[in-house]
């Protein structure tokens, strides 16, 4: 059994809010639209248009914090073990690890829930927390589910979006 009652009180632990570096700009967005390849289209929020230039994709804020210039690729650790599978490298939480031995990683799905768009000068805030943790028995053999979902609000407090991370263990 992998989901101790010491990993099972992981569920509800709240990691750091975590801000963006920078507030969106105009160039921000204009280089995020550019190559998300975004054309003006209706608001997912309400039907009503948004010009691509004034309000951020309801997706943006996932994309908000960005590593700074002296800041070491999280990828580099690739050259050290070009076997390293999984969501490596997807973000840093803030959250303790779950200490547990399966150490494959599989994506296990994505969910989002939209409440507002970013607008230019919005710094995005970010809040993780562990949702669950369950153990379940896969045709390969035994596998800890761990469910992430991350908070985004700006700088005042006003709700963008939630967005929930499933990982397989295995």
């Amino acid at each position: 059994m992998y989901v101790t009652a010491e990993i099972r009180d992981l569920i509800g632990r709240k990691g750091p809010v975590r801000s963006a570096v920078e507030p969106l700009s105009h160039d921000r967005l204009r280089r995020f639209n550019q190559a998300a390849m975004e054309p003006d289209i209706p608001s997912p929020l309400g039907g009503l248009p948004y010009r691509r230039d004034e309000m951020a994709p309801p997706l943006w804020p996932l994309h908000a914090f960005v590593r700074l210039v002296d800041d070491p690729d999280p990828l580099d650790v690739l050259l050290k073990d070009p076997e390293l599978d999984g969501t490596y490298g997807a973000g840093d939480t803030g959250l303790p690890p779950v200490d547990i031995p399966l150490k494959r990683i599989l994506n296990g799905g994505v969910s989002a829930e939209f409440f507002a768009q970013p607008e230019i000068g919005d710094v995005v805030h970010a809040q993780s927390e562990y949702v669950d943790i369950a153990e379940r028995e896969g045709r390969s053999g035994p596998m800890v589910i761990v469910a992430i979902r991350t908070t985004y609000t700006n700088q005042h407090g006003r709700l963008l979006c939630r967005v929930t991370n499933s990982f397989i263990r295995r």
